[in-house]
């Protein structure tokens, strides 16, 4: 058993109670304020914990998280000077437990997991109501698909316990990218990045997250797939959409390689046709934190 009452620091709780805005436990909705910069941080040092913050904040409201296999669940990036950086997402629960604890708060979870050393992942289950929620620690980490779909808990993991991804941070179109220097054929590298709750393949539908992978591959120095394909007939990305009804289509440049069944990457200056069941390519996977549309 996790000892969570022991050392917490109490103003570092209340900190990141405040710096995550309020949580329903019943009523599916969880309201974060956010700072200019697009994510939420606090920094301590030996005699204080304090939320750091932009002078203007906006407040998102994320309503209803839904199963729907098109619209992802809400995802909050924290990044803790003493807890490091770690996400939450709503609506997800970690399956592969090794100990569960009694606690007041999400705080408190997350401080216990952070506090043991085998936990890198941890799930808030709320159904119990107000200071009577179980915190379940886990050894694994989101890629080893150790989780699932469950109304009224939060999945809780670290990011460096991805050793296998490298995180991009915020780009401009208020997106996340984390880079995956393994290749894969595109429907492996699909769903790689479904794995990790709130994430998914890269999509650009857009000008300014086209802008922005295209300039994400030219600093990582290689082409990277994107969540876009033809199976015989039209274009789609992955959401659904036509690539013809996307903005961005009006920007690049299509190479196409006329296979009835064909994967796309994006390079430095174009989107790129590539042969979807046999050709590997490095890829990003993209996650929404401010809740922009994507």
């Amino acid at each position: 058993m996790v000892g969570v009452g022991v050392g917490v620091d109490v103003v570092l709780l209340v900190a990141l109670m405040m710096m995550m805005g309020v949580m329903e436990s019943r009523g599916a909705a969880w309201q974060i304020s956010w700072g200019n910069n697009g994510e939420v941080e606090t920094e301590s040092n030996e005699e204080t914990s304090q939320t750091t913050s932009e002078e203007s904040t906006t407040t998102t409201t994320l309503d209803n998280p839904p199963a729907a296999t098109l619209i992802y669940p809400s995802y909050t990036r924290i990044t803790s000077a003493v807890l490091g950086t770690f996400t939450l997402v709503y609506g997800w629960k970690v399956i592969d437990v090794y100990d569960t604890l009694k606690v007041p708060n999400y705080c408190t979870c997350i401080y216990a997991c952070w506090s043991s050393p085998e936990c890198v992942s941890a799930r808030l289950d709320m159904e119990g109501g107000d200071s009577n929620w179980q915190c379940h620690l886990s050894t694994r980490n989101p890629l080893e698909r150790q989780h699932v779909e469950q109304p009224d808990n939060v999945y809780i993991f670290w990011e460096a316990s991805i050793t296998s991804g490298r995180s991009l941070g915020i780009q401009s179109d208020g997106l996340e990218y984390m880079a995956f220097e393994t290749k894969m054929i595109h429907s492996n590298a699909k769903q790689e990045c479904l794995k990790i709750p709130g994430y998914r393949l890269a999509i650009t539908k857009s000008v300014q997250s086209y802008n922005v992978l295209q300039s994400l591959a030219i600093s990582l120095g290689y082409d990277v797939l994107v969540d876009l394909y033809r199976q015989m007939s039209d274009n789609e990305w992955g959401d659904g959409t036509l690539y013809t009804d996307s903005p961005m289509s009006t920007e690049a440049e299509l190479e196409d390689n006329g296979d009835p069944e064909t994967a796309f990457t994006a390079t430095g200056d174009k989107v790129k046709g590539v042969k979807a069941l046999s050709s590997e390519h490095y890829f990003l996977c993209q996650a929404n934190p401010l809740n922009v549309q994507w």
